[in-house]
């Protein structure tokens, strides 16, 4: 239990101890302080090095006291006069206040001696630096609109509010509160969207065929269908009997002369190319050239039987285009054509080229009796002249007593053993086809045959 609460402890307290990562704020505020630190201490320097150069003045000659109450100043405090216009100039520049008038040169070379000063006569009296520094202070304090703080004998001035520094970048976040109390549950919400239609269930089972209906109304004609072939010409009619020879008309006008005419001649063909070779799926095309006057009628033929212009034959002029070949399409084609003078043909062999084709398949299920011999043969034809084998599904033939030749597989001595799936394998250069045959043998078992557990 220790273990488990010292974890959530500790996160406690960390979450009370403030960070010490430094902000960018806090780094600004240390800056300016240390900005104004060092002002400061300028400020005070040089403060104190005009008061030491104050005590180094002489002593204040003699002043004559006039009936005025005015006293003129002796060279020596001319010389102070300057040194308070520098302070008081220096001052407000550092300061920044506006600048003050200065005292007019008639008011700064006369000051107004006090009332136990008045009973002196013409005599010379001396001024010391005390009198001249406190005077210098006094004048600051009448001219300046604030107060001086005095600590050791430094002067230094409150400065005006300055305008508020740019906001500082925001901090980093803070850790993650403790979790809180888990509120009252709230009212319950709306009832959500039905959700989309779920898969269809597997069909059920099929009821049984309830009764014949009666017979529906007669529904209306359907639309013509399109028009079919048009067949082969049939034979030709017998030719009707001559009819009477009617009156001869009036001899007509003479036409002009006629061009000579072309010699006639019986249909000559030329059909190419003469053997090709393609691969099954593809299409092909023979070229067929015929002359001869009158033109010759031309037609396509396939081992023999007349081709029409379809989706899988095209026939064009002189040309024939046989679309999607399989193995049924190899064999000879025949150009012919026929005129009143004689006919003519010319062929072209097509081979083509692919996958075995069966042409004698096996049964799926044999059941031949344990001991006796069985046999089953498989035959494929094609182009290459595919191989034909025999292999067991898993595992190899039985030994000793099997034999395969042209196609035909024999097993001798049938036993249990031999029971499984047998195929027979066509293989030429364009692929491999198989059929398989499952063989049950079936066992005798006092009188009556038991099934193999492999039946189906």
């Amino acid at each position: 239990m220790k273990s488990s609460n010292s974890p959530a402890e500790s996160h406690r307290l960390l979450d009370f101890v403030p960070s010490i990562r430094p902000s960018f704020l806090s780094v600004v505020l240390v800056f300016v302080c240390g900005c104004l630190w060092v002002k400061n201490e300028t400020t005070n320097e040089r403060l104190i090095a005009l008061e030491s150069r104050v005590n180094l003045f002489p002593c204040v000659q003699s002043v004559s006291i006039e009936n005025t109450d005015r006293i003129s100043l002796s060279p020596t405090e001319a010389t102070a006069r300057d040194l308070y216009k520098k302070v008081q100039t220096h001052v407000s520049e550092r300061i920044g206040y506006t600048s003050v008038s200065p005292l007019s040169i008639e008011a700064s070379a006369t000051i107004r001696l006090r009332k136990r000063r008045k009973v002196l006569n013409d005599t010379s009296t001396g001024i010391t630096i005390h009198e001249v520094r406190k005077e210098i202070s006094k004048q600051f304090e009448q001219l300046m609109p604030t107060k001086y703080c005095k600590s050791s004998d430094k002067v230094c001035p409150a400065g005006p509010p300055g305008y508020p520094g740019p906001i500082g970048a925001r901090g980093p976040r803070g850790r993650r509160g403790p979790k809180g109390k888990k509120g009252p549950q709230g009212p319950m919400g709306p009832l959500g969207k039905f959700g989309k239609t779920g898969i269809t269930g597997p069909a059920g089972p099929r009821g049984e065929k309830g009764d014949k209906g009666p017979q529906g109304p007669m529904g209306p004609p359907g639309k013509s269908g399109k028009t079919g072939i048009t067949g082969p010409a049939g034979p030709r009619g017998e030719k009707g009997s001559n009819g009477e020879a009617g009156e001869p008309g009036p001899k007509g006008i003479p036409g002009p002369p006629g061009r000579p005419g072309k010699s006639i001649s019986a249909p000559q063909v030329m059909l190419s190319p003469a053997e090709q070779t393609r691969d099954e799926g593809g299409n092909t095309a023979f070229y067929c050239t015929v002359a001869g006057n009158p033109s010759p009628i031309v037609e396509w033929q396939f081992k023999g039987t007349k081709l029409l212009s379809a989706s899988k034959h095209l026939i064009k002029e002189g040309e024939l285009i046989v679309r999607n070949l399989n193995y049924s399409d190899a064999g000879p084609y025949t150009c012919a054509a026929r005129n009143i003078l004689g006919s003519s043909e010319a062929t072209s062999n097509l081979t083509v080229r692919g996958l075995p084709v069966f042409t004698k398949v096996p049964p799926s299920l044999a059941t031949p009796v344990q001991g006796t011999t069985f046999q089953v043969t498989c035959q494929a034809d094609g182009y290459p002249r595919p191989a034909i084998t025999w292999t067991r599904a898993a595992m190899p033939l039985p030994a000793g007593k099997t034999s395969i030749n042209q196609g035909t597989l024999t097993i001798n001595n049938l036993s249990p053993a031999d029971n499984g799936f047998y195929d027979c394998v066509a293989t030429n250069i364009m692929g491999t086809k198989k059929k398989r045959i499952n063989l049950a043998v079936q066992v005798h078992r006092s009188g009556f045959i038991q099934k193999p557990s492999n039946y189906c």
